[in-house]
């Protein structure tokens, strides 16, 4: 069953063009599974958009909820569309088949905790770093770091994940900043205590959350002009505004290098 609200469809006009999808585990008799679509609201918040509830998760009904979220959203017209996972390989072919124009990207928690799991071993933060570099040499430089302080095996793996899927120096559209699924874990918290209940009762309780967020949004931007920023950005304006006072631009021998 793909359920969505066509509020939802209205509000993701607000936000970044990122979707973040990952599935759930029900905890009852039912044995089920909540797969999700999630945005991020115009003040950086998690922001549910569609959901699935599914047997199981493998490849064919993440291809029914990509269908379904395809069509009801009219993807294929947002530029830029970036799609973050986890990189489940059912989830990663029903991505390239459905959503072929969007770019896709690999969560960085989850590169991490594979790591952790096949090396015993943590990154200590530099992981983040590399995916984070915003050139290709800051990247290098990275990675050599991480083959020296944690193992020459951990640089290989890394290096073994095609870069435009992670790396911000190689992806090919702006994220933002969004580089984990963390906005799906705070969905999964939000789904704990629903989670619990039987399957009409999941629909019941998410359409509730979902229609009080949307008219949350909606009251803050009916108080807004057009092209007002949110808050939280207005705010960022404005201290990089003062930081640009005391700075000069100028360019480089390289083509629109400043």
């Amino acid at each position: 069953m793909f359920f969505s609200p066509k509020l939802t469809r209205d509000a993701l006009r607000y936000s970044l063009p990122i979707i973040t999808l990952d599935a759930y585990h029900t905890k009852v008799g039912y044995k089920g599974i909540i797969m999700s679509a999630s945005t991020i609201s115009e003040n950086d918040h998690a922001f549910l958009l569609a959901i699935v509830i599914a047997p199981i998760k493998d490849h064919e009904y993440w291809r029914q909820f990509l269908v379904s979220l395809y069509q009801g959203f009219s993807l294929v017209e947002m530029s830029n569309l970036v799609i973050l996972s986890d990189r489940e390989k059912g989830l990663c072919t029903a991505i390239t088949e459905i959503l072929p124009f969007a770019y896709h990207s690999y969560c960085v928690y989850h590169i991490e905790k594979n790591i952790k799991v096949a090396f015993r071993t943590d990154t200590a933060g530099l992981i983040r770093k590399a995916v984070k570099a915003s050139n290709k040499n800051k990247l290098e430089g990275h990675l050599v770091q991480l083959g020296k302080e944690r193992g020459l095996e951990i640089e290989r793996y890394l290096r073994a994940i095609p870069f435009h899927y992670w790396s911000t120096a190689y992806f090919p559209v702006p994220r933002f900043g969004y580089v984990s699924s963390n906005l799906a874990e705070s969905i999964n918290a939000w789904m704990e205590n629903i989670r619990n209940l039987a399957p009409f009762g999941i629909l019941l309780s998410i359409y509730r959350k979902m229609i009080a967020n949307i008219k949350n949004m909606q009251i803050r931007f009916s108080m807004l002009g057009e092209l007002t920023l949110a808050s939280k950005f207005s705010k960022k304006l404005e201290r990089l505004k003062e930081l640009g006072k005391g700075l000069k631009i100028v360019p480089s021998a390289l083509n629109n290098i400043f």
